[in-house]
């Protein structure tokens, strides 16, 4: 009996569960910085390729991204915007390690699973 050149099983694989704190900017809102904070949870799963140096990766992942600024009025300015942003992102990534560190590269889809914008007038 042969074995297939691309044979795995499922021990092989390892899954990590992640979670944790994202800025982001956004493009277009006319802001600058990273003021606008949101969570980050998703599972991967990840396998070793060749050696325990290079692997490849693939993550379902929850993303909160947005932009925010808040109203001034000691300063005379009483508008306010926030924009939030809930995405599931789906990354395909090659990982390897290098002088202490974890180097990554790949490709991602995503998909907005809502939106919200709230101004001055709510």
């Amino acid at each position: 009996m042969s074995v297939p050149a691309f044979y795995s099983s499922a021990q092989s694989f390892r899954a990590v569960a992640s979670a944790g704190l994202v800025t982001s900017q956004v493009s277009g809102d006319n802001l600058a910085g990273f003021n606008q904070p949101g969570a980050f949870a998703g599972i991967s799963v990840w396998r070793p390729f060749r050696n325990e140096k290079i692997r490849w990766e693939m993550q379902m992942a929850y993303f909160e991204k947005g932009s925010f600024d808040p109203a001034r009025p000691d300063k005379g300015d009483y508008l306010s915007y926030n924009l939030r942003l809930r995405y599931v992102e789906v990354p395909l990534l090659v990982s390897a390690y290098y002088k202490k560190l974890w180097w990554v590269a790949g490709i991602s889809g995503g998909y907005l699973i809502g939106s919200q914008i709230r101004n001055q007038d709510g």
